[in-house]
C-alpha cells in the first residue's frame, strides 16, 4: 500500500510539472503571395533553444516545395542580423547543401523540389553554450516564381543535435508562396482616347489661331487692337494688317 501511494504521489508530481519548452521551426514570412515572375524570399527560423541547457550543434534536413510553382535560386546560411550562430567561436562550421558549394552564399537553380542542408558547428560546446541566442535563422532562401499556384513549403526530413551530438526534438510549423498571375497593363478606355484626341486637336487649332489686329502704316505712332484690348505703339516702316 506505501508503495502504490508513493507512486501515486510521483505520478502526480510528474503531471504537475511544467512541460519544457518546445524548440520549434518556422518559415518566415509563413505565407505570402508575390507575382509570377518575381523573387520570393523565406527564412526558416529555430525558435525554443534554452540557452545554456539547449544550443544547437549542428542539423541536418530536406526542405520541400512545387517545382512546377518555385525553382531554387540561392541558400544563405546565418542569421542576416546575428550571424551564423553556428559559428561563434571562429572555429568555422561545416556547411553543406545539395548542388552547392561549401559556402555561406550558395547561389544555385535546382529542380526536383527538395533540397538538403546540412551544418555542423566545429566550436566547442562551452562556446555555443555560452554565445548562442535562443531563437535565430537557420537559412534563407530565395525562389524564382515559376507560374500561377500555390507551393507549400514544408520540412520533409529533420535531425537537429545539440552542442555534444546529441538528438533535439522539435515541433515544424509549415509555409507556403502563393503565386499570382502578373498584373495586366490596363488598356485605355474609349472616353480617355476621345478627351486625348480632343485636347491635341484643340492644341493645334490653338497653335494655328491669329489673333486680329490693325496698324497705321504710316510711320509713328499707331495702335495693336486685340479682341477687348487697345495697345498704343510706334511704328517702324511697314506694318501689315
Amino acid at each position: 500500500m506505501k508503495n502504490l501511494i508513493a507512486n501515486l504521489a510521483c505520478l502526480i508530481l510528474l503531471l504537475g510539472a511544467a512541460p519544457a519548452q518546445a524548440i520549434l521551426l518556422a518559415f518566415t514570412p509563413s505565407f505570402q503571395t508575390v507575382a509570377s515572375g518575381s523573387l520570393a524570399t523565406v527564412s526558416l527560423s529555430i525558435a525554443g533553444l534554452d540557452g545554456s541547457a539547449t544550443a544547437l550543434g549542428g542539423f541536418d534536413l530536406d526542405l520541400g516545395f512545387n517545382p512546377a510553382i518555385l525553382s531554387l535560386r540561392g541558400v544563405r546560411f546565418g542569421d542576416p542580423s546575428l550571424g551564423d550562430q553556428l559559428d561563434l567561436g571562429g572555429s568555422s562550421a561545416l556547411i553543406c547543401s545539395s548542388g552547392y558549394d561549401t559556402s555561406p552564399s550558395c547561389p544555385a537553380d535546382l529542380t526536383g523540389g527538395v533540397v538538403n542542408l546540412l551544418e555542423l558547428s566545429l566550436d566547442a560546446p562551452d562556446v555555443l553554450n555560452a554565445l548562442q541566442a535562443d531563437n535565430f535563422v537557420l537559412a534563407t532562401f530565395s525562389f524564382n516564381t515559376l507560374s500561377p499556384g500555390q507551393s507549400a513549403l514544408s520540412v520533409v526530413r529533420l535531425e537537429l543535435a545539440d552542442a555534444y551530438g546529441d538528438l533535439l526534438i522539435a515541433d515544424i510549423q509549415p509555409g507556403g508562396i502563393t503565386v499570382s498571375a502578373p498584373n495586366a497593363i490596363p488598356t485605355p478606355s474609349s472616353l480617355a482616347l476621345f478627351v486625348i484626341g480632343m485636347t491635341m486637336l484643340s492644341l493645334c487649332n490653338r497653335k494655328q489661331l491669329r489673333l486680329p489686329r490693325r496698324v497705321d502704316h504710316t510711320k509713328g505712332a499707331g495702335e495693336i487692337i486685340l479682341p477687348g484690348r487697345t495697345f498704343q505703339a510706334t511704328i517702324y516702316g511697314q506694318a501689315c494688317n
